[in-house]
């Protein structure tokens, strides 16, 4: 089954740096930055990429450009799933 990590927030556009990355627009009308991720990185609790998006965020905030945050999601489903499955996050 494939794994994603998606974003969305202030520094999404993080996800964009990665080889296979997209933007799906969930049941809500938001745009998610994802990018199929490994089972390594799925399953680690705190992920290098966690880490520097939380920096990111951190950098955002101090200069003034945070607006609505972030969040960060795993998922584990295919690809056509993932509009329903970001839809139901609220």
């Amino acid at each position: 089954m494939p794994r994603f990590v998606c974003l969305l927030g202030d520094v999404k556009e993080m996800n964009l740096e990665r080889t296979g990355s997209f933007i799906t627009t969930d049941t809500k009308g938001r745009n998610w930055y994802c990018r199929p991720a490994s089972e390594k990185e799925f399953n680690e609790f705190a992920p290098p990429s966690l880490v520097a998006m939380m920096q990111a965020q951190q950098g955002a905030h101090a200069q003034g450009f945070s607006s609505e945050g972030m969040r960060r999601v795993n998922l584990l489903c295919e690809q056509n799933e993932l509009t329903a499955k970001l839809g139901a996050i609220d």
